[in-house]
């Protein structure tokens, strides 16, 4: 007896022998017949409806030799049978229980969709002592879901819709403040971003609000300036190249993509160029124009897009302890100030590379 080798679908060879090839061939032969005793009729469906016998079936083939295998059906997602509460809903102030967490049911069952539906989050399963299980009353959330709508404790709601009603009495500049890219973005994000950076003490957020709203007064006179050279005073394509840092595409989840390489910095041709002042007139440009556009754009091609956030990837090539001095150290931190004054927790992720082995002593004066 013989062996041959028939390609599967997948790429793979098996062997099979002649009498296997043979029993293909007389079910290809079967097949054959049966569409030609339906030719009269034009199809199978149409020897059913005629009352001809068709009723015989024609010998299977060996699955190793099948010759033509029909393409897989498409995979459906298995459907959660376990109910996903506030994760169906979309957070929105006028629905106060759409902004809370997925907590456990009283029979521990915690209210989770996806491939994890129905599964404790580790802080359910994990063994402890009895008072450390005690403790855990809600499921714990990831470090970037914390403070996001629909991952609120109840207390976090409460202060939630305390700082609506604070909103809407406040005059509309405050709330023009607080929307710094505009109505674009989602209520419940924009405030929840507030809202994270103080924590959620409500009184530290209103007094952050009215310093940012005192820090734009003077840029908003010029609209925060919106053409780059003008606020340069020079083509920004010649500051680019003693500062390399741009906004260049967007990640996996929608965020902008801002490069800098704070380690090609010519601190002095900087100078030559254009002024420290100058310099916070373009930071205003990129963030009030460049950066809101680019938010504007993904928020259209993707109304999903919620989270008005950027990933920045910090390359420290070239980086020496001579280029941090005091003058970078200013302009590194006036740019951040102004960030985290007016435009909180729009930082999704920082990816660091390329850094040097002293980094570390200096990462804690630049993250001031």
């Amino acid at each position: 007896m013989t062996l041959a080798t028939t390609p599967l679908s997948n790429g793979d060879s098996a062997a099979v022998t002649n009498g296997e090839i043979d029993q293909v061939k007389s079910w290809e032969k079967s097949m054959e017949n049966l569409a030609e005793s339906c030719a009269p009729c034009g199809t199978a469906e149409d020897a059913i409806g005629n009352d001809e016998d068709i009723s015989a079936p024609a010998p299977h083939p060996p699955s190793l030799a099948v010759p033509e295998p029909s393409p897989p059906s498409p995979k459906v997602p298995a459907q959660s049978t376990v109910d996903p509460g506030p994760l169906r809903r979309v957070p929105s102030s006028d629905d106060p229980d759409s902004l809370l967490r997925p907590v456990p049911d009283v029979g521990g069952v915690p209210t989770t969709v996806g491939e994890n539906a129905g599964k404790a989050p580790p802080s359910l399963t994990r063994q402890g002592s009895i008072i450390g299980r005690l403790r855990r009353k809600t499921a714990e959330v990831p470090t970037d879901l914390w403070g996001q709508p629909g991952y609120l404790t109840e207390e976090e709601v409460s202060v939630y819709m305390s700082f609506v009603e604070i909103v809407r009495v406040r005059p509309a500049e405050f709330r023009k403040t607080l929307f710094s890219f505009g109505d674009e973005e989602d209520e419940p994000y924009c405030y929840c971003r507030w809202l994270r950076a103080r924590k959620f003490v409500i009184k530290d957020v209103i007094k952050m609000v009215e310093e940012a709203a005192a820090v734009q007064v003077e840029p908003a006179k010029h609209d925060f300036h919106p053409d780059g050279e003008e606020a340069l005073g020079c083509p920004v394509e010649f500051y680019m190249t003693l500062y390399p840092q741009i906004y260049a595409g967007n990640a996996r989840n929608g965020c902008p993509v801002f490069f800098s390489r704070p380690g090609a910095i010519n601190i002095d041709g900087v100078e030559c160029l254009t002024s420290m002042e100058r310099l916070l007139h373009l930071h205003w440009n990129v963030m009030m124009h460049d950066f809101s556009a680019r938010l504007h754009e993904k928020k259209d091609q993707d109304p999903d897009f919620k989270r008005f956030e950027c990933i920045s990837i910090l390359d420290l090539a070239g980086l020496t302890p001579t280029k941090i001095n005091r003058k970078v150290l200013s302009i590194i931190q006036d740019q951040s100030r102004i960030d985290s004054l007016c435009f909180p927790e729009t930082m999704n992720k920082m990816v660091i590379v390329n850094a040097p082995g002293y980094f570390t002593a200096s990462w804690s004066i630049i993250k001031v």
